[in-house]
């Protein structure tokens, strides 16, 4: 009885874990299933009786070029974004055991983490919104400026921006093992380690669909007003067709709204989290524009400093996710700086900075 209770266990959570592929299948599948459509019946296949939407063989060429190249940054963006492995925490910010068993004996704990944030050799600056030292009681850690700790993944995520239900993770890829019946883990977070290849994934997704769309468009009118004359090759080659267009304006629409607020994040250096709740600091209070740099500079932060290698699904972020230059701490003073260790104040940002000796620019 036991084992037939166990095996239907199995079986529960392995039909739930299954509905967590759709995301991914449904992608492969619209991008096959386009592919098809667009390579073989539109421009390489006879198209059926009549020849419907008859094109020039040198454009077929170019068309097709083109597409390829746009297909294989999108997918392979996509890829890289599933199977980018995480960049673990620094041991640094782990408490060792000896501090744990102090910890767990302590007081007053929240007096102990402060204590214990000052000795860490990397600063951290960013607070919680209660005006706490991010310190995770879950991971064991202190958690680096701009890093999150996610519910769904169990796990503290480099700049943090989103969990992305779309992407899919393998246990062996993070610091915990799986509890469900399978190796794979759906629904992975976007953050330091794969946020170029989630923008790049976007970018190149509208891209594809706009110039699919375009490029078809005078097939599609051709098919649309052709008359199949009860043929079945021409009537599916005209419903391939004109589906496949009107799939590409939702992708597009869908994609390129998403596509827009992430250019704005990457244009202002924030995250989706940021966006939404600024951040706090030792020194300042809900500062929206703390990592703002300049567009220049906030796109280098994620591309590199490449432009060419930036437009590829190559990592060259800037940086090792832990510490991120600040708009106005560039050019801030020694006690500017050493205010990164110390928790919020009741002054005002105004009396802050107005007590500074060095301006506070960018260089």
């Amino acid at each position: 009885m036991a084992g037939v209770v166990k095996t239907l266990v199995w079986l529960v959570f392995g039909c739930i874990h299954c509905l967590f592929w759709l995301p991914i299948v449904i992608v492969t599948v619209a991008l096959f299933w386009g592919y098809y459509v667009y390579v073989f019946l539109i421009n390489i296949t006879a198209a059926g009786d009549g020849e419907i939407l008859e094109k020039p063989i040198a454009v077929r060429i170019v068309l097709l070029l083109i597409g390829h190249i746009l297909i294989f940054l999108q997918y392979s963006s996509f890829i890289k974004a599933i199977h980018t492995k995480h960049s673990p925490i620094p041991k640094q910010f782990h408490l060792t055991q000896e501090q744990l068993r102090e910890l767990d004996d302590a007081e007053d704990e929240k007096e102990y983490i402060r204590e214990a944030a000052k000795k860490l050799p990397v600063p951290v600056s960013m607070l919680s919104q209660s005006g706490n030292i991010r310190y995770c009681s879950r991971c064991r850690l202190f958690k680096p400026d701009r890093c999150h700790h996610c519910s769904l993944c169990n796990r503290c995520v480099l700049k943090m921006d989103h969990h992305c239900p779309w992407y899919l993770s393998c246990s062996c890829m993070s610091d915990h093992s799986c509890t469900l019946p399978f190796c794979c883990r759906i629904n992975n977070c976007v953050g330091y380690s794969n946020y170029k290849f989630f923008f790049l994934f976007l970018f190149y997704t509208v891209t594809l669909c706009l110039y699919t769309g375009l490029s078809s468009l005078s097939d599609v009118i051709r098919a649309w007003t052709h008359h199949s004359n009860g043929s079945f090759s021409v009537s599916w080659v005209r419903f391939n067709v004109v589906f496949l267009f009107f799939m590409c304006l939702i992708f597009a629409s869908g994609a390129g709204f998403l596509l827009i607020f992430h250019i704005y994040l990457v244009l202002k250096n924030k995250t989706t989290l940021e966006s939404g709740r600024s951040p706090n600091f030792t020194f300042r209070r809900n500062w929206a524009s703390a990592y703002d740099l300049g567009w220049r500079r906030n796109l280098q932060q994620i591309f590199g400093t490449s432009l060419f290698i930036g437009f590829l699904p190559i990592a060259s972020s800037l940086g090792d996710g832990c510490e991120y230059p600040m708009s106005r701490m560039a050019g801030a003073s020694e006690e500017t700086q050493a205010q990164r260790h110390q928790p919020l104040t009741d002054e005002s940002e105004e009396e802050i900075y107005n007590r500074e000796s060095t301006p506070l620019t960018i260089p």
